[in-house]
């Protein structure tokens, strides 16, 4: 591949995230809206039980502390509690066949597309592409993009709505203590805004080795009987070595950068959840705050800070899921280099060469022997008979 093969390919590689790429992308899902739409439901009622069996354990607290016997008081909540854990599973287990078959339909279409568009391409372009990365583009990045119509999209409403739900609840029993809970989340915002940069400018490098590997890769497989002829091996070993150590570096820099964001996010929850506990310990002791709301908000904050924690998966799911539509996309927007013109259809009988029956009789050329003349085999006669056959091309005399 040439440098300037080399350039573009790497400058387009480069470009993380492109919403027209992204439109397109979920042009795929509007098919099956109603299923995704059915499953945004049903996240949202497994995240409304997620807030409310909380509350449940808040009311049996406060009811313990609370004169009288409190046993059929705290039976029924027992009740509403286990209906809420089975009426929970059930509905969570519902979403995942749902989400995944919905995600699965998704990619069938995509595949399918794909590999009708391959066939539909030049021989050239096989010619100039290996069989592995066709077969790739087909299996692994359409398989790819299902996590992200499974895993990001549909879950992103569950998780907006768990932090606005958490927070109206939270504002609404204490708002004292909703504000000290709350109060990390700008640092988290911050810490969140500069672990994507980060992380947007690693995956950047990483698709850029990524892609020089590739045409490592391409030139020397395209250009073996050469390397072998002049016995290079060594230094194209040497090569694909160096291009190689450079995708290492780049991914274990990305990693690295990842791996760090979901812990310095659960160190600013515990100190929010520390400050949270000393306060609310100080103001249940004098009597301002039951027990249960303080248990309540420990449980809440624990929510609160869950989805924002899960956003840098969600960021490496988005950014693989971006890298390979960009490929398929390419691929799509491929056209044939020839294009086969479509033949017009030609009836029966019409067209300046109309097909003619034509009878060879079984007559041998001249100076040939007659095989019917042989000694001792019989005379064997016959002809040839061509019906509606044409010979000439159409249009043409």
């Amino acid at each position: 591949m040439s440098s300037h093969g080399h350039a573009f390919e790497e400058e387009e590689l480069g470009k993380v995230y492109n919403p027209r790429l992204f439109r397109r992308l979920l042009g795929y899902a509007r098919p099956y809206w109603h299923f995704l739409a059915l499953a945004v439901l049903l996240l949202l009622t497994v995240a409304s039980l997620d807030l409310l069996k909380p509350y449940l354990v808040k009311l049996a607290i406060d009811r313990l502390a609370e004169p009288g016997s409190p046993w059929n008081d705290l039976l029924k909540l027992a009740a509403v509690y286990a209906g809420a854990l089975v009426v929970d599973g059930a509905i969570a287990y519902a979403n995942a066949l749902l989400i995944q078959s919905t995600g699965q339909r998704i990619v069938q279409t995509i595949r399918e597309e794909v590999f009708g568009h391959l066939q539909r391409l030049s021989l050239s372009y096989f010619d100039r592409n290996p069989v592995g990365r066709l077969v790739t583009r087909v299996s692994n990045d359409t398989e790819t993009l299902n996590e992200m119509y499974t895993s990001v999209l549909v879950n992103l409403f569950r998780d907006v709505f768990v932090i606005v739900g958490t927070l109206i609840v939270m504002f609404r029993l204490d708002w004292h203590l909703a504000a000290i809970g709350v109060g990390m989340l700008p640092f988290i915002a911050l810490a969140t805004f500069t672990f994507s940069r980060l992380l947007r400018e690693a995956w950047r490098g990483v698709r850029v080795k990524l892609a020089r590997v590739n045409a490592t890769l391409a030139e020397n497989f395209s250009g073996m009987r050469i390397i072998h002829a002049f016995a290079r091996e060594s230094r194209q070993l040497a090569e694909f070595r160096s291009v190689n150590e450079e995708l290492y570096d780049a991914s274990w820099k990305q990693l690295r950068i990842a791996a760090s964001f979901r812990p310095l996010i659960d160190f600013l929850s515990q100190v929010a959840l520390a400050g949270l506990l000393w306060f609310g310990a100080q103001r249940a002791l004098g009597g301002a705050l039951g027990l249960g709301t303080l248990y309540l908000f420990t449980s809440y904050l624990r929510q609160l800070y869950n989805p924002i924690g899960d956003l840098a998966e969600k960021f490496n799911i988005m950014q693989a899921a971006m890298a390979s539509g960009e490929r398929l996309v390419q691929l799509l927007d491929t056209p044939p280099e020839v294009e086969d013109p479509a033949a017009p259809p030609v009836k029966p009988g019409e067209g300046p060469a109309a097909a003619t029956s034509v009878i060879l009789p079984g007559a041998i050329s001249a100076g040939t022997p007659d095989p019917a003349d042989a000694p001792g085999r019989d005379a064997a006669r016959g002809r040839i008979e061509f019906r509606g056959v044409s010979f000439a091309y159409v249009g043409e005399d």
